[in-house]
């Protein structure tokens, strides 16, 4: 589990074809590492990733054919910029929205303004997804927590703050690039409910009995 707050821009150092997939390396400041192990998860472009090796400056992921196709990491070249996150500790603060790292699949950059300090980032969603998304609603693009600002047919619009700019690649961003998108899971769990008890449902019915009986 994530919270979409990136920890730290890494780069991508090395890719090399495994049998399922390939095995992905990626360097960052030793800091980042300290007390990580292998095994644990780590969030790449809010993909969640397992350490399969670990050195002091640098850690290792298989990532499948399928995470290759469902997501950006399949086109990344060697010297990328990646996003960075470690998996959330139960003591940590809740800065961002929960992320579990699957990432339902990716969108495109229509456009970026800059605005003063600020950036409007403009995304054009795929038509599957628009019913999980909402104005003031969040979405993980590229593993960032960011608030939906703005949504008209399939643009979603975000405002991205300084402190942002500063600690991701956004500030880098071209029209035309692909970006991964998860979906806020608790949207995701209410569609699927809908889907399983549509109104007039019985067990719909008996939970709306329940909850005017508290």
């Amino acid at each position: 589990m994530f919270t979409g707050i990136v920890g730290i821009v890494g780069k991508l150092t090395q890719s090399h074809a495994h049998t399922g997939g390939r095995e992905l390396q990626f360097a960052a400041a030793p800091s980042f590492f300290a007390d990580s192990r292998q095994g644990e998860s780590i969030a790449v472009n809010g993909v969640c990733l397992t350490v399969s090796a670990r050195e002091t400056e640098y850690f290792s992921a298989f990532a499948s054919n399928e995470t290759l196709r469902a997501t950006n990491l399949g086109g990344l070249k060697p010297n990328a910029t990646v996003h960075l996150e470690r998996a959330l500790a139960l003591s940590d603060r809740l800065n961002g929205h929960f992320v579990t790292g699957h990432v339902d699949g990716t969108a495109r950059v229509l456009r970026i303004q800059k605005n003063s300090d600020t950036l409007c980032i403009t995304l054009r969603l795929p038509r599957a997804f628009l019913p999980l998304v909402a104005v003031k609603g969040s979405l993980a693009v590229d593993g960032v927590s960011l608030t939906v600002q703005g949504l008209e047919s399939d643009l979603a619009s975000f405002v991205i703050i300084p402190e942002s700019v500063q600690r991701t690649t956004l500030g880098e961003w071209r029209a035309g690039r692909e970006v991964n998108i998860e979906l806020d899971v608790l949207a995701r769990y209410a569609a699927r409910w809908l889907e399983a008890h549509p109104p007039g449902d019985l067990v719909m019915e008996q939970y709306a009995g329940i909850r005017k009986e508290d």
